[in-house]
């Protein structure tokens, strides 16, 4: 019993911890690849890894080997073909860009008529002078077209819904022009007052409700309508239906 305590205590020592640090994950190792692998090589090519691609994926079931110093590579090695690209002569530049020019759809008078909803008529041999007089007359158009169906404007008026400054045609072209940007020919406007009883025609308006605006540009376009309503602005809109011009 005394023996068995006088043995000295062996003593356990603690396994050693591999601890892997930035440097390490950095160090590549060169391997030959055994398999085919997407993303890295193809079988036969040297490659160079991280150690742990090595060990967790490249050497299971002998798809990649070790190249060792002074240890020649297993199999015959293969080199990666890098495909360069050639550039295209400047010839068939030039041709691609002229077929895409050439592409290009050529603005006719109906398809300018789908884009605008405006209606053309064809005329005859016109001069450079009318060309670019109707080139005008086609950004007006344009923007008339595009001015709102129903065109509200507020006055003050009497009791009796008559304005206290009627709105001859220069008037009217003077809030035209905040809507598009023109300035309207007066002679190109025709007024008139949808009454009861029809239509009447007019050189302005002096009275609280419908008109009828109609833009007669030329005669390469036809006529453009537009509504326009006078609103009081001191009599209750309720009240302004039973209103009837004198």
């Amino acid at each position: 019993m005394n023996r068995l305590l006088k043995r000295p205590l062996l003593t356990l020592e603690k396994p050693s911890c591999v601890r892997f640090t930035a440097i390490s994950k950095r160090n590549r190792i060169k391997v030959q690849l055994l398999k085919d692998f997407p993303g890295v090589g193809v079988r036969g090519e040297v490659v160079n890894v991280r150690p742990s691609l090595m060990i967790n994926t490249l050497h299971h079931n002998n798809g990649a080997c070790y190249l060792l110093p002074g240890q020649g590579p297993r199999i015959p090695v293969v080199e990666k073909k890098h495909e360069a690209k050639q550039k295209e002569p400047l010839s068939s530049q030039s041709e691609t860009r002229t077929t895409k020019a050439d592409s290009k759809p050529t603005m006719t008078p109906d398809l300018l008529a789908k884009l605008t909803g405006l209606s053309f008529k064809e005329s005859t041999s016109p001069s450079k002078a009318e060309n670019s007089g109707s080139a005008n007359e086609l950004e007006l158009a344009t923007a008339i077209q595009d001015m709102p169906k129903v065109i509200f404007m507020r006055y003050a008026t009497d009791d009796n819904g008559t304005l206290k400054n009627e709105i001859r045609k220069d008037r009217l072209c003077e809030h035209l022009f905040k809507l598009t940007g023109f300035t309207i020919p007066t002679e190109f406007i025709t007024i008139q007052y949808m009454s009861p009883n029809g239509p009447i025609d007019l050189d302005y308006m002096d009275f609280v409700g419908d008109y009828t605006l109609t833009f007669k540009l030329s005669s390469t376009f036809e006529p453009i309508v537009k509504n326009a309503k006078i609103i009081s602005s001191n009599i209750d809109l309720a009240l302004q239906k039973d209103l009837i011009r004198p």
